[in-house]
């Protein structure tokens, strides 16, 4: 799969319309709050992970809450959305998507637009954790 990630800044937005509109989308399309990630490297593999749970294992069926528990280092989907998902006072998120069109249409919701602030790529001196984090979650799900 082919993902795409952007960054928004939130002004005033409609936190349900934002719930809704990411649940009623078909293609993997995901919000996180920027404060909760590290990295882009941090993204980048829980989505490699993701995938990879999804070719060899179908227990959980929704594949942005594999995404957050990677994100979140936790089993636990309710625990992985409040630790990663957006929140009524997040101001920036970044959002990881398939298709292009839904970004757009997401945009038009309002309340949001396009950001200058991005994560560092990479933070070396947190990968280890990171990584470690993840192979475990592996393990548990």
């Amino acid at each position: 799969m082919r993902y795409k990630i952007d960054y928004i800044k939130f002004n005033n937005f409609n936190f349900d319309l934002i719930l809704n509109f990411i649940k009623s989308r078909n293609n993997f399309f995901q919000v996180v709050d920027a404060k909760s990630i590290i990295s882009e490297l941090q993204i980048i593999n829980a989505l490699k992970k993701t995938d990879r749970y999804f070719r060899h294992n179908k227990r959980i069926k929704i594949k942005s809450n594999i995404f957050l528990m990677y994100l979140g280092y936790t089993t636990q989907i309710s625990s992985a959305i409040d630790l990663n998902g957006i929140h009524r006072d997040s101001e920036n998120g970044i959002v990881i998507y398939e298709k292009s069109s839904d970004f757009e249409n997401f945009l038009n919701l309002g309340g949001m637009e396009k950001s200058t602030f991005k994560l560092p790529y990479d933070k070396a001196e947190c990968d280890k954790k990171v990584f470690m984090d993840m192979a475990y979650i592996d393990l548990l799900i």
